[in-house]
């Protein structure tokens, strides 16, 4: 019971400390003029729209396939220049849709 009390305290400590270095790194880079955060609102609003896009298309008879090449919309370009390819959010998406079916 022990060791497991001290894993699960190691664990927290862990937790905690990344989240302070995190906040205080991003508060850091603030004055950097290529520094841009993003609103948890809009990450929310982009994850259920993109979601809802790929679904409507999974329930139109699109495969995998056919959904990368028809690709997202274009109300998601701004969100397409980051650091994982449009192809791999999509297959990210249709398998987190499918995996229950």
């Amino acid at each position: 019971m022990r060791s497991m009390r001290s894993r699960y305290f190691l664990f927290v400590m862990a937790f905690i400390y990344s989240f302070v270095t995190s906040a205080v790194a991003e508060n850091h880079h603030k004055e950097s003029p290529s520094f841009q955060t993003i609103p948890v609102t809009d990450n929310i609003w982009m994850l259920r729209g993109t979601s809802a896009e790929i679904q409507t298309m999974i329930d139109n008879g699109f495969s995998l396939e056919q959904i990368k090449t028809k690709g997202l919309s274009k109300r998601w370009e701004s969100w397409m220049d980051g650091f994982l390819p449009t192809e791999a959010w999509i297959s990210i998406v249709y398998n987190s849709l499918n995996k229950y079916k």
